[in-house]
């Protein structure tokens, strides 16, 4: 198994006592047989459901931070932080943001 679970020793203590037809279940186990050629595959279990939505949800997120990044830059927001992409030098960030005749104030 690809995560172990472990148990008191009560919890096996109370496993060991368990019966069926009077007999208990101890040593019910089969020792390894030879492979003679076979090929032995293994395969991981499908995330649970709550670990698929969570995955999704992160993903979504990150995705949807990234484009507004991409947005805000192809905008030219950052103009004035990036030397190289020039133009709004001298500008704060929320004069490169919104238009200039947008009244910040209605912000307030």
């Amino acid at each position: 198994f690809e995560k172990t679970v472990s148990i008191s020793e009560s919890q096996l203590n109370t496993m060991r006592s368990l019966t069926s037809s009077g007999s208990t279940f101890n040593d019910n186990y089969r020792p390894p047989q030879p492979l003679n050629g076979r090929t032995v595959y293994y395969r991981l279990a499908a995330p649970s459901t709550a670990e698929a939505t969570a995955a999704a949800v992160g993903a979504g997120v990150v995705g949807l931070s990234l484009g507004v990044l991409a947005v805000l830059f192809v905008q030219g927001a950052f103009q004035g932080f990036l030397p190289a992409a020039g133009g709004a030098a001298g500008r704060s960030f929320s004069q490169t943001i919104f238009p200039v005749n947008f009244d910040l104030d209605t912000l307030n």
